[in-house]
């Protein structure tokens, strides 16, 4: 259990800073040590240290006894359909998700971008990342929404999707949910069809989560397969 999901980061293996050795048998708990310009510096866990600990097992072990699992109600859930799947949530105006084996990692959003001639509107240019270019796409302005005033915690979602490599720009990303297949609800046809900026064309399921002020609320959650079809759709080369 922890405080809360504060962001998804990425690194670099070289970028990785030894952790000084306060107290051995703690110390192999820390990988090391992130330092990226602007932040705060990242402590970088051991998990799997973390969940060979000795103090977790015990805890574990004594949980299990209190509370022991009904057999028939544990084999209705097995019965009742597929496991349970992570999505990150993030913010384009409103709150949308995403599953999060589908985002191949997600970055800051660049200060500089390679511009080719003959771009749309909503292709904010290309990226040279670690050697292969990707498209980066303006989600607001490719859905009709006003632009963003501060964009220092806009983030670029990076996909990889029918030979396509795109990175989407988003306001923020929230956080990570699981839910089952189950708890889906399917958007009717007509509600996909009907749409002004192209946005409930791309979103075809939707599931219910309780939001942070307790009350149930519809999280839409955007197909990766619709995204890229209309990127490759509209890419002028």
């Amino acid at each position: 259990m922890v405080d809360a999901v504060d962001s998804i980061i990425s690194y670099f293996q070289d970028e990785l800073i030894a952790f000084p050795v306060l107290n051995p048998e703690r110390s192999d708990l820390f990988l090391g040590c992130i330092s990226q310009e602007g932040r705060d510096e990242i402590l970088l866990l051991n998990h799997d240290r973390i969940l060979l600990n000795s103090e977790i097992e015990t805890i574990t072990q004594g949980h299990s006894k209190l509370f022991q699992v009904d057999r028939k109600a544990n084999e209705r859930r097995k019965d009742g359909g597929s496991g349970r799947k992570s999505f990150i949530t993030f913010a384009i105006g409103s709150i949308f998700a995403v599953g999060i084996d589908e985002v191949k990692e997600i970055i800051d959003l660049p200060s500089s971008l390679l511009q080719p001639p003959g771009l749309p509107a909503h292709f904010k240019g290309m990226l040279n990342l670690r050697g292969k270019l990707v498209t980066i796409i303006d989600a607001r302005t490719m859905y009709s929404i006003p632009a963003l005033e501060n964009s220092s915690s806009s983030k670029v979602l990076v996909f990889e999707r029918d030979g396509v490599d795109f990175g989407i720009v988003v306001d923020s990303v929230e956080a990570i949910v699981s839910f089952a297949d189950q708890d889906k609800i399917k958007i009717p046809d007509f509600l996909c069809r009907n749409s002004e900026n192209g946005l409930t064309e791309d979103i075809t399921e939707a599931v219910q989560i309780n939001g942070s002020d307790g009350k149930s609320q519809s999280l839409p959650i955007l197909s990766v397969k619709s995204i890229a079809a209309r990127v490759k759709q509209s890419v002028p080369f």
